[in-house]
């Protein structure tokens, strides 16, 4: 949990476990071809390494198929709903999370309307 001293927001006493952490379908199928494609590697200490993360990333910006794009002009995205992956600061974050938290489970329920790249092989 994200947490400032000098907000309203306190931290939990105790943790409160969001999910479990399994993995199974489509999020195990895609981790076994990273490690198979060497874009993720487990070091001898247990870290997990991620190669060209901010390139994937990139790959999944103004990803948005012209049929759903928001604004129709040639070049010009909107920042939150035309790339899949958008890039948040902080503070805007913190301010109004519900309003990313939204956004986010819109864009996981709308898979089809983003051209998605899960490798960069």
């Amino acid at each position: 949990m994200a947490y400032r001293p000098d907000s309203d927001i306190k931290p939990f006493e105790k943790k409160i476990w969001l999910s479990s952490p399994t993995m199974h379908g489509d999020g195990l199928k895609y981790m076994q071809e990273a490690y198979e494609t060497k874009l993720i590697k487990r070091t001898d200490e247990g870290t997990i390494i991620v190669y060209e993360c901010d390139n994937l990333f990139r790959a999944n910006m103004m990803n948005i198929k012209d049929i759903y794009k928001n604004n129709p002009n040639p070049g010009i995205y909107d920042r939150n709903y035309d790339s899949y992956c958008s890039l948040v600061s902080f503070d805007d974050f913190f301010n109004n999370p519900n309003y990313y938290i939204n956004i986010a489970c819109e864009k996981r329920d709308t898979l089809y309307k983003y051209k998605i790249r899960r490798n960069l092989f």
